[in-house]
């Protein structure tokens, strides 16, 4: 008979996974970047997906625009660019609010879980905000989704 040992097995896995798997939700890598406006430059894109059947059966296709906004800023850090899913009706001068995630997507290839993870990382030159704010007098006047 030996002595008994008090082992943490949830603690000792915990540790494990985030090892194995460094990711977090996006929530937790949200970072807002408040900004002028420098300049937005809009575009939109055409697109046509099928869904790849050849010969007869069914066949569906998908056709429409993608709006993209470029937005050079002015702010104290590495973001000169981002780039928004649609077109916010912002222009030079303007004060917003971006929301950005700091961080890369891990897809789960088994899609074992519907949240999004990720991996942190430095802020870069340009980024994807998921949410846009134009401010006035320090308020928020309009809210812009991705």
């Amino acid at each position: 008979m030996g002595i008994p040992i008090n082992i943490d097995l949830e603690k000792i896995y915990t540790t494990l996974r985030e090892r194995v798997n460094p990711t977090l939700p996006g929530e937790e890598l949200s970072v807002s970047l408040e900004a002028t406006v420098v300049s937005v430059e809009c575009s939109s894109l055409a697109y046509r997906r099928s869904n790849g059947v050849i010969g007869p059966g069914s066949h569906s296709t998908a056709s429409g625009r993608d709006y993209i906004s470029t937005i050079t800023i002015n702010i104290d850090g590495p973001v000169k660019r981002l780039e928004f899913g649609g077109w916010p009706p912002l222009e030079k001068g303007d004060k917003i609010r971006a929301y950005v995630i700091a961080g890369d997507e891990v897809r789960d290839p088994l899609k074992r879980s519907s949240v999004t993870r990720y991996t942190p990382r430095e802020l870069r030159e340009k980024e994807k905000p998921f949410k846009l704010e134009k401010l006035r007098d320090g308020e928020v006047v309009a809210t812009y989704r991705a």
